[in-house]
């Protein structure tokens, strides 16, 4: 059964298999890659690729995976900067 299947079929179900793969950065780069390439909107902070960008895009790739391996959600950047679109 593929992954959306899945979820659509059992809300609850959890993948926990899976929450290390989206840690790693390159997995998180290659996300970038497909949603910059998209033109993805920016997230429910605001965020944008010109505000990822100016944060340095390999920085913010650094500190996604570490604040995802930490389990936390923030939009707080490395350092206690915020990263708000303009």
């Amino acid at each position: 059964m593929a992954l959306h299947a899945k979820a659509k079929a059992e809300a609850g179900y959890r993948f926990y298999a899976l929450y290390d793969k989206i840690s790693r950065e390159d997995i998180l780069a290659h996300a970038w890659a497909q949603c910059r390439s998209n033109k993805g909107a920016p997230g429910v902070d605001g965020q944008d690729f010109a505000d990822i960008e100016a944060y340095g895009v390999q920085r913010w790739l650094g500190w996604a995976a570490t604040l995802r391996m930490s389990g936390r959600t923030t939009n707080r950047m490395a350092g206690g900067e915020e990263l708000k679109a303009a």
